[in-house]
């Protein structure tokens, strides 16, 4: 570290309990230190300096700081200096923040005199770069430098660690894309991330073990934007008596509290217990995802996503080709969703290859797709099961597979303007084709002689964005843009 050389000076003197003996030379006791100002990124050295004056019954020399956040002004010890001849200190700034130091000359019966340096501004510090300015990124987001509202900019490279990103309102993002961006696991088990304030932003987080979110665990308010999240395990206690929930849930991605999951693909996780790649047990949003290619390695639900309580928002996301012995190929819900122009293809399960509501479960379903689903079982549904209550509008269900193709499983169960169920019959309800551009290649917008372009519900609140009735199916509705 270079040493900094250009030397404020100022001269103070208090006398708060003045000497019994005077200074053998003047009275001036001052105190200097060398910090020119210029801006830093690491703690960094600061040398001080004081008078050289002697007096009788000398006790010690207190060396003290001050730092300033915002109004607040708190003053803390930062050395006893016994020697009196002593009159050198070297100290580490380590914020940017304003310092000030103040150096106490005091006698045997704590009778002081004190000096008071100019203040040290250090400028502020928005951002730092990694690995230029910080090889650990760990160490970059636990420096004093970053504080709410603050950035890390993480250049291309594998960075491994199970990090904790907690406490500050901060955004961690990758520069360039995910896919040149890691966040891998050290060794040991935990989540590659734990996250509860701030962004992460444009990584791929990859190869964690942990006993709920294997890959990232994110709860408070903490958003996770444009990540791939791959490749992630979440397993059970090793001792089968120390097993409890979540253990074994959230392959990929744990969310809690009011979470948030923002354009991001989570693919290839696997479970032990339910929810291969999410698991939400919070006041959750996944918005514009793709889950994709997740399992759970047992007979349980919802390898894509298996919500436990609280109430999920899903909107614009695509549900693809997850795997259960269980229920649900792509997910469960539990508690209250709300799902919004989702896609659900090529899922596959035990029973109910795209959905399951459970008994305490409650979704709507508006303007979804369900499409080429599957499951093995001779009494299910290949699309949904409802245990609970369920409503769905102005969505397409077709040429999903199983025993009872294309029929709904229900309980508690209102259908409103959704083509092809075939055990309900109701006003708005389709028989048809729904004719999309090119399924087979993933293409789900509906030709222009579609039955189900301006056949979805009446009702103002559910038209498309030019302000037309409602085209059932992702691509119509409020959000049907938003892709």
């Amino acid at each position: 570290m270079k040493r900094l050389t250009l030397i404020f000076i100022s001269f103070f003197l208090a006398c708060e309990s003045p000497f019994s003996t005077q200074p053998t030379e003047d009275d001036i006791f001052s105190v200097t230190h060398n910090y020119n100002g210029e801006k830093i990124y690491h703690p960094t050295p600061i040398t001080l300096e004081w008078s050289n004056i002697t007096i009788k019954k000398f006790k010690e020399f207190l060396v003290e700081r001050s730092a300033a956040y915002g109004d607040s002004v708190a003053w803390e010890v930062r050395a006893h200096i016994l020697d009196s001849l002593q009159m050198i200190y070297i100290d580490t700034i380590d914020d940017d923040i304003t310092f000030q130091y103040r150096i106490r000359m005091v006698d045997q019966d704590d009778q002081f005199i004190h000096a008071l340096s100019s203040p040290l501004k250090v400028p502020d510090v928005s951002s730092l770069k990694v690995p230029e300015q910080y090889e650990n990124l760990q160490k970059a987001f636990d420096s004093h430098f970053i504080d709410d509202g603050d950035t890390i900019n993480v250049f291309p490279g594998l960075y491994l660690g199970h990090f904790e990103f907690l406490d500050k309102n901060a955004i961690i993002r990758a520069v360039m894309i995910p896919e040149i961006t890691l966040l891998g696991a050290a060794p040991g088990r935990g989540s590659v991330v734990t996250i509860n304030n701030g962004e992460l932003d444009g990584f791929t987080v990859t190869e964690g073990v942990a006993l709920a979110g294997g890959g990232v665990s994110a709860g408070g308010t903490a958003i996770i934007r444009n990540c791939i999240i791959r490749n992630n395990r979440a397993v059970n206690h090793e001792n089968p008596y120390m097993q409890k929930y979540p253990y074994g849930m959230g392959g990929g991605v744990y969310l809690k509290d009011e979470a948030i999951l923002i354009r991001c693909r989570i693919a290839h996780n696997h479970s032990q217990q339910s929810g291969g790649g999410i698991l939400t047990d919070g006041n959750n949003s996944v918005i514009n995802c793709t889950i994709d290619n997740n399992n759970t390695i047992t007979w349980d639900s919802g390898p894509g996503l298996y919500q436990q309580n609280g109430q999920l928002i899903i909107r614009n996301t695509k549900f693809k080709r997850s795997y259960t012995n269980g229920t649900g190929g792509a997910i469960m819900i539990n508690a209250v969703a709300e799902i919004y122009n989702c896609l659900f293809e090529k899922n596959k399960s035990g029973r109910g290859g795209g959905l399951i509501i459970g008994e305490s479960g409650n979704a709507n379903i508006i303007n979804c797709v369900f499409y080429k689903n599957w499951t093995y079982s001779t009494n299910y549904s290949g699309a949904i099961i409802n245990l609970g209550e369920i409503s769905i509008i102005n969505t397409i269900v077709w040429n999903n597979d199983g025993d009872k193709d294309y029929k709904l499983y229900s309980k508690y169960a209102e259908y409103t303007t959704s083509d092809e169920f075939n055990s309900v019959f109701g006003l708005g309800n389709l028989k048809l084709n729904p004719l999309f551009v090119n399924s087979n290649e993933g293409d789900y917008h509906l030709l222009s002689d579609s039955p189900c372009i301006n056949a979805g519900n009446p009702d103002g609140a559910y038209n498309d964005t030019d302000g037309s009735r409602n085209d059932m199916g992702i691509y119509g509705g409020p959000y049907g843009d938003d892709w």
